[in-house]
């Protein structure tokens, strides 16, 4: 998964939500950004969604900096 992209991006479904810890833990340990459709996935290690919840904690294991303008318009910052 690694070498065959840069980035993950979760589809809105019940069966990716029910396995969201998994898709997250396993794109992290690959190093791989995952945005979401919902903040429901975010604070399971994901690292963003299109309600603007960003979490930090995810962002820092990436070794990714969020500018704080980004920061700034976010509806929720996880820490």
């Amino acid at each position: 998964m690694k070498d065959r992209a840069q980035a993950l991006y979760v589809t809105p479904s019940p069966t990716m939500f029910i396995n969201r810890n998994r898709i997250n833990t396993l794109a992290l340990a690959a190093r791989l950004p995952t945005m979401h459709s919902a903040g429901e996935y975010v604070g399971t290690t994901g690292l963003m969604s299109y309600e603007l919840v960003i979490n930090l904690k995810t962002a820092k294991a990436l070794r990714l900096d969020i500018p704080s303008t980004l920061l700034a318009r976010a509806d929720e910052v996880i820490e």
